[in-house]
């Protein structure tokens, strides 16, 4: 059997150009509001598609696999350093989603706050401690 179509073509190509160990989605694809607020109201572990270093990508984490993925990314990476800048790559994507990044393009987060979709709450100061 033999599949060939635009899409794969182009898929193909995006692959080739990326440089990155994650399923990138072109730019051209437009990704529903609702795929990204899912990130707010469901958590990063749920979100199936993540903004990350100017790149839309299907998430990699699952609330199972997430804890033991930096560690297997950083004992990999020293068993190949020939891909080293793709393990370092993984790590930073692993340390924004464990840090709650809003990993939302800047654009599209400015919007929903305009519009009043979501709000942006400045972190409470701890209270001092007395002494």
């Amino acid at each position: 059997m033999l599949v060939a179509s635009d899409a794969l073509v182009r898929a193909v190509k995006l692959e080739r150009s990326v440089g990155i160990p994650a399923v990138v989605i072109a730019d051209d694809v437009a990704i529903p509001d609702q795929v990204r607020l899912n990130r707010f109201a469901n958590g990063l572990f749920l979100t199936p598609i993540l903004h990350f270093r100017d790149r839309n990508i299907v998430n990699p984490f699952n609330i199972m696999w997430f804890r033991s993925a930096g560690d297997r990314a950083s004992r990999l990476m020293s068993a190949s350093p020939s891909h080293t800048d793709k393990y370092l790559w993984f790590l930073a994507l692993h340390e924004a989603v464990g840090s709650g990044q809003e990993l939302v393009p800047p654009a599209v987060m400015a919007r929903f706050v305009r519009d009043g979709i979501l709000v942006r709450k400045v972190p409470e100061a701890p209270a001092p401690q007395n002494q």
